[in-house]
């Protein structure tokens, strides 16, 4: 690796280090400044080189802990957050996607004034309010909530607070009474995103049949509403859930996926630009929320690497992805489980896959089926320690439900939105299309229900600790550094033939 590579490295994760340490424990600024002013001791022209750069790493960490105390939000009566534990009137704006649930909605309120009694005071801050179904509110709907402010808290094990606060809220509305009290005509490219979003959902519903309409706004927008709970018990039993979230480990997974099945046919450089544009589309249509543009650039990261195939290169870039999502917000470190999955996912389909390659070349390649293991395999190793600590459950049989059922998702992606352009234009030839994606959606399920009849398909894990956690990524790493990656990995970047 390169010499500026290493300093980018060591600076990089020890910002990242800082940022999350202080994320989970509290640390005293004095502590911090202590700890920066042994990094520059350790900076001055020691004979050996490695403590100069054990030194860079220290004050690299304590450069990220300060930015973490830089950017927690200040409490004062300019905040909403000052005014929890009193019922007080809001004056508000929907400010993010509804979240609409089979007996009630969420709404996401930017708040910009707070009425106590005749008086009336500027505030900023997001809260969160859950209220019936009905009556429908809109996006950029202006509301008036009267009802308790709280600041979120954790529910049990679940940090929800934190949550909370990775999207910008930190109060939550309990019982409200919410009163429309105008709406902004205006539109602009978020809410004719949004507005499209309904659009498709009520166009799948007429498509297809339930549960496969849910299914398929799944897949396509991230949308989960109406889907039974039997079938997403279903889903969590057999470890196949990220089929229907948008996360960086489905993403990752779907990238690579799609660039093996179509680089044989185009090319690699057009299968790339073709996959990328698909990642770009995709994150546009579900409405760009944070969640989406993580999980994005970790399926582009993934890209890259199957385009440049420089194993150092791709190192760097998934250490600067992970600093710019921290600089944005500092707590998707620690408390963003989503981003935490589609690091680890990339890292598996960039340094752990070429590893199993060489176990599975008796496998034919026949539609990708060898590339499609190999990548399910090797995020499945990865994330396996991180989902058994935070969920608790282990999923025997998700091996051999993906394997069955993911290299079917892609495709039925595609048809899926044939089906939904064709219907626009003629309505017999989408429900025709439509039919097709529908048996296929159909296999899914079959198979997550027979799997999920075992009774060993999954068991609880009450007593796995953050420190098996911690042991068993040591290894992982020991394992990928023990067996020395070449720069230049065949299975990353195999040799250009002429047609491309």
């Amino acid at each position: 690796m390169p010499h500026r590579s290493i300093l980018f490295s060591v600076i990089g994760i020890g910002i990242l280090t800082g940022v999350f340490t202080r994320s989970v424990f509290v640390v005293a600024e004095v502590f911090i400044m202590f700890t920066a002013a042994i990094g520059f001791i350790a900076m001055l022209p020691w004979r050996w080189r490695s403590v100069r750069v054990a030194g860079l790493f220290v004050i690299a960490v304590a450069g990220g802990a300060l930015y973490f105390v830089v950017r927690e939000p200040a409490i004062n009566q300019t905040t909403l957050q000052w005014y929890a534990g009193q019922t007080v009137t809001i004056h508000g704006t929907i400010s993010a996607e509804i979240d609409r649930r089979k007996d009630h909605q969420k709404l996401v309120v930017e708040s910009y004034s707070v009425e106590i009694g005749s008086d009336n005071y500027p505030v900023r801050g997001k809260l969160t309010a859950k209220v019936p179904l009905y009556p429908g509110y809109q996006y950029r709907d202006e509301l008036r909530l009267r009802c308790k402010l709280e600041r979120p808290q954790p529910i049990e094990d679940f940090a929800y607070d934190k949550y909370l606060a990775l999207s910008g809220v930190h109060t939550v509305c309990l019982r409200p009474k919410v009163e429309v009290v105008g709406s902004n005509s205006i539109s602009n490219v978020v809410s004719i995103i949004y507005a499209l979003k309904d659009h498709i959902i009520v166009r799948l519903n007429e498509l297809y049949h339930e549960p496969q309409a849910s299914f398929m706004a799944g897949l396509l927008i991230g949308a989960r509403r109406g889907m039974p709970d039997s079938l997403l018990e279903d889903f969590q039993r057999t470890g196949v859930t990220h089929i229907i979230a948008i996360s960086g480990y489905n993403i990752t997974i779907i990238a690579s996926i799609i660039l093996s099945a179509t680089q044989r046919w185009i090319g690699r450089k057009r299968a790339f630009w073709l996959v990328l544009a698909a990642l770009t589309v995709f994150a546009v249509i579900t409405g760009a929320q944070a969640s989406v543009v993580r999980a994005t650039v970790m399926g582009v990261i993934v890209l890259l690497a199957r385009q440049s195939g420089r194993l150092s290169s791709v190192g760097v870039s998934l250490i600067l992805a992970a600093l710019l999502m921290a600089v944005v917000q500092p707590l998707v470190l620690a408390y963003d489980a989503g981003f935490q999955l589609s690091f680890l996912a990339t890292v598996g389909l960039v340094y752990l896959s070429p590893r199993l390659e060489r176990s599975v070349k008796r496998i034919p390649e026949f539609f990708g089926l060898r590339e499609t293991i190999v990548a399910t395999v090797s995020a499945t190793i990865m994330t396996l320690p991180l989902i058994t600590w935070q969920f608790g459950r282990v999923s025997v049989v998700a091996l051999a439900a993906n394997l069955l059922i993911l290299p079917l998702i892609p495709t039925i992606m595609g048809i899926g939105f044939l089906s939904l352009v064709a219907s626009v234009f003629w309505w017999p030839a989408g429900f025709g299309i439509s039919l097709v994606s529908s048996s296929m959606l159909e296999y899914v399920v079959f198979v997550t229900e027979f799997f999920s009849r075992f009774s060993f398909a999954s068991f609880e894990v009450t007593k796995f600790s953050v420190w098996i956690v911690i042991a068993s990524y040591a290894a992982l790493s020991w394992f990928l550094i023990r067996t020395n990656p070449t720069q230049r990995n065949s299975h990353l970047c195999p040799p250009v033939s002429k047609k491309q």
